[in-house]
């Protein structure tokens, strides 16, 4: 209890999405104001922040699974092949 995993330490993007730097830049500024809002008496704000990055994990993988079965030129490919599997949502 009482810590955020921001960044890579909590959600990893896979770099053809494009999104590693704009998430880590992001949740570290969301998990800092979480962090101050704790400080300040707010209990709940740091459990919000860990709902939302799960939240947005999902919403990524949903997204990332889609742009990535639009990709038909090499389905058979070991490289396409992993990256078209489903993958079940964070809970």
């Amino acid at each position: 209890s009482n810590w955020l995993a921001v960044g890579d330490a909590a959600a990893v993007y896979d770099p053809l999405m494009a999104q590693g730097i704009y998430k880590g830049l992001s949740t570290g500024i969301k998990g800092a104001e979480s962090i101050m809002k704790a400080i300040g008496g707010e209990q709940e704000a740091m459990t919000r922040f860990q709902s939302s990055m799960i939240d947005e994990f999902n919403s990524y993988q949903k997204a990332r699974d889609y742009f990535y079965q639009q990709e038909q030129r090499w389905t058979k490919t070991p490289f396409w092949q992993r990256r078209v599997r489903r993958r079940k949502s964070v809970k």
